[in-house]
């Protein structure tokens, strides 16, 4: 694809790259599904691509592959893609907002295959990229791959990994911020592993992790100074830190981590390994990231109310009830099923909340009187209602 299009409520499938963008090719594609192509739904090369809403199933290869190229990923949804969700390589000196992965789900239920890398996100030889808001579950390696792409990832969700939730190579200018890191599921599985890599990583949560953090050749930076940390490694099962230093004659350089939390009591020292080159005081003793609500909340049913008004225009509230926290996604389908808007996509801590949908599109275009559905999606709990739009 040359020139200029724009693509919506489209599907495509059954083809080797479902749509090639080339040379300077510009596409905005609005809700296009793809499946099954053998490749990739998209190949995006030395192009620029836009994707607001669209899905991508049963793919052979990548969701996504950018290869030199500007592309915005905007509430896409991917499952099955059997090597990567995205792809994002080489295209250098690009300004951050130019190529973004944003507010995505990308989950992959296929058996693991053998002798493959295979991350949600592989992002590589790009220097700045905006990551933030993105949902990343079951992939046969890791939630997202850097390598030598230093950019900024934050409030990511990334769960259910075996080897590592986010992988850290020859990245020293990352910033990893506000991630939430949960089900690492191999021994010596890492949250973050840091290799020829100094990230800065700040705010944090490290739970059912065997190793928060693994520092090799690189001493990343976890709080220094007044900059404090912020990072929760109360999760950790084997260690909060790995600090692999370079072996002499070269000295070990000294690994900076104030200002975390690893438990009211404070650390265990036995979950420092290489400690003596680790600088971990002072350290917080109020969590961070603290439960909301009460012990009453341990009784509350997950819930979604009719919306309130409805009819409703221009506006209606939507409110739910989670009885325990976890990711959870809260969308608007029109009657044809095609999703037209994202109210939630992230993680969340129990009890009850409430949002305002303003009728518009993830477009931020008003849309026509009908009937419309709410839809949530937390854990195992899934649950829709009907609401009606009068202009």
């Amino acid at each position: 694809m040359g020139g200029k299009a724009v693509i919506s409520y489209g599907q495509v499938g059954y083809a080797v790259n479902g749509i090639e963008i080339r040379n300077n090719g510009n596409a905005t594609l609005n809700r296009v599904e793809f499946t099954d192509c053998q490749h990739n739904g998209i190949y995006n090369y030395k192009g620029t691509l836009s994707a607001y809403g669209c899905s991508f199933e049963d793919i052979g290869l990548r969701g996504v592959w950018a290869d030199g190229a500007v592309s915005v990923i905007d509430s896409c949804m991917f499952d099955g893609c059997q090597r990567y969700g995205i792809t994002i390589a080489g295209h250098p000196s690009a300004p951050y907002d130019s190529t973004k992965i944003t507010r995505c789900r990308i989950t992959r239920s296929a058996p693991t295959l053998p002798d493959s890398s295979q991350y949600a996100i592989f992002a590589g030889s790009i220097d700045k990229i905006r990551i933030d808001r993105n949902y990343l579950a079951d992939y046969g390696q890791g939630g997202l791959y850097l390598t030598s792409a230093p950019g900024k990832v934050k409030a990511d969700t990334i769960v259910n990994q075996p080897y590592y939730g986010n992988y850290a190579n020859s990245s020293s200018d990352a910033a990893i911020e506000s991630c939430y890191i949960m089900d690492i599921t191999k021994d010596y599985g890492k949250g973050i592993n840091a290799y020829n890599s100094a990230p800065v990583v700040r705010r944090c949560q490290f739970k059912s992790v065997d190793i928060g953090v693994e520092d090799n050749n690189s001493c990343p930076d976890l709080g220094r100074g007044t900059s404090y940390g912020y990072n929760d490694f109360e999760g950790c099962t084997s260690y909060y830190i790995r600090h692999l230093f370079p072996p002499r004659p070269l000295l070990p350089c000294l690994l900076l981590a104030v200002g975390n939390f690893y438990g009211s009591s404070g650390p265990d020292t036995n979950k420092f390994y290489g400690r003596s080159a680790i600088a971990y005081t002072p350290w917080l003793t109020i969590d961070p990231f603290p439960k909301q609500g009460s012990p009453l909340l341990e009784n509350l049913a997950f819930s979604l109310s009719p919306a309130f008004p409805n009819p409703f225009n221009p506006s209606t509230t939507i409110k739910f009830t989670l009885p325990e926290p976890g990711f959870t996604s809260v969308a608007i389908y029109n009657i044809l099923g095609q999703k037209i808007a994202t109210i939630v996509n992230g993680y969340l801590q129990s009890g009850e909340h409430t949002y305002t949908w303003d009728g518009r599109n993830q477009l931020n275009e008003p849309v026509s009187s009908g009937l419309y559905i709410c839809r949530i999606e937390s854990g195992q709990f899934t649950e829709s209602r009907k609401m009606t739009l009068l202009r």
